[in-house]
């Protein structure tokens, strides 16, 4: 396929629900020049059927499937080597394009500054409400974009940002990403704020515009957080804590440091009577790191403190699981 300006990279597991939907909001672009490259996680419903129904119809509409379940950062990575685009796009199968010249508006202003990353606004979608994710919002006073010619552009530089949600908002220029190897960890949660991170950094130029590009649906997920999750998030963490040291970003360590905390503490009783050695152990050198800035991490006083109030830990624990803590 030639002269593609944007491949669409969409991993996919048991989507059947809306994946027409999300094919179909790329379809209806006013920007022709596109692929899907739909990458099966090996489901088990009737995504893969659907998809190839619109390969069937649509020539620019691609079917990949991975051998074994990875994961969407794995796939999107996988996905992304099938790629013969200009820019590279992003999307979840449940989402959608919020208009139909979003792609045409950010190909069209990146290729005009030859700029490796160009973004838009994302927002937070259900049935029955619509949520503004703040990012970019500030810079743009409230203007008419109804038109091409209407929209404004701004460049920033990633120290004006220090974000690592939402990379689905973005357009990235797929040499750009191949040359510095730039792609999703082996990491099941938390690979796209590593991925973020590094693409947006690393970047000749960060062009913004005042579109609503992205809507990211989010009324029905479930996240089930587990041993395995966490152990990934962990990893995740201490790359871009590492990667914020190294590079004097501490916005960003400020705001990968909170969310550690945040999350850690829930979930923290019941990866303990797991023994899970591998989740302590990047804990600990997850602490480890933050105390060489003089930090320190919330969870680890907690812990402290179930250490010395063993029989408040054990009363808890008893309550909370309706059985006693094994040693």
């Amino acid at each position: 396929m030639n002269d593609i300006k944007v491949s669409v990279v969409m991993p996919v597991y048991n989507m059947q629900a809306y994946i027409g939907e999300a094919i179909e909001s790329i379809l209806g672009q006013t920007l022709k020049e596109t692929e899907i490259i739909c990458m099966d996680d090996c489901g088990t419903d009737d995504t893969a059927a659907i998809i190839k129904e619109y390969c069937e119809k649509y020539p620019n509409v691609r079917y990949f499937s991975m051998e074994v379940n990875s994961g969407a950062g794995m796939a999107r990575a996988t996905a992304m080597t099938h790629a013969t685009g200009e820019y590279l796009a992003f999307m979840d199968a449940d989402d959608r394009i919020c208009r139909k010249d979003a792609l045409e508006i950010l190909y069209q202003k990146a290729s005009e500054g030859n700029c490796d990353v160009c973004g838009g606004f994302v927002n937070d979608f259900s049935d029955k409400e619509i949520k503004d994710y703040p990012r970019f919002r500030e810079l743009f006073d409230k203007a008419d974009t109804s038109s091409i010619e209407a929209v404004c552009a701004k460049d920033l530089d990633y120290s004006q940002i220090q974000d690592d949600f939402y990379f689905q908002g973005f357009i990235y220029k797929r040499e750009y990403l191949e040359k510095n190897n730039i792609t999703f960890p082996e990491i099941r949660v938390y690979e796209d704020p590593v991925f973020l991170v590094r693409a947006l950094y690393f970047a000749n130029c960060i062009r913004v515009v005042n579109i609503e590009y992205y809507g990211h649906r989010f009324d029905y997920k479930q996240h089930n957080f587990n041993v395995s999750h966490g152990v990934c998030f962990l990893k995740g963490t201490i790359m871009n804590l590492e990667f914020a040291r190294e590079h004097g970003l501490t916005v960003l360590y400020d705001k990968t440091l909170e969310r550690a905390d945040q999350i850690f503490l829930l979930p923290m009783l019941s990866f303990m009577s797991k023994h899970d050695k591998e989740y302590m152990n990047l804990l600990m050198q997850l602490d480890e790191l933050v105390m060489k800035d003089g930090r320190n991490l919330a969870v680890m006083e907690y812990i402290d403190f179930l250490s010395a109030r063993k029989d408040l830990f054990l009363q808890f624990y008893k309550y909370k699981y309706g059985r006693d803590f094994v040693y």
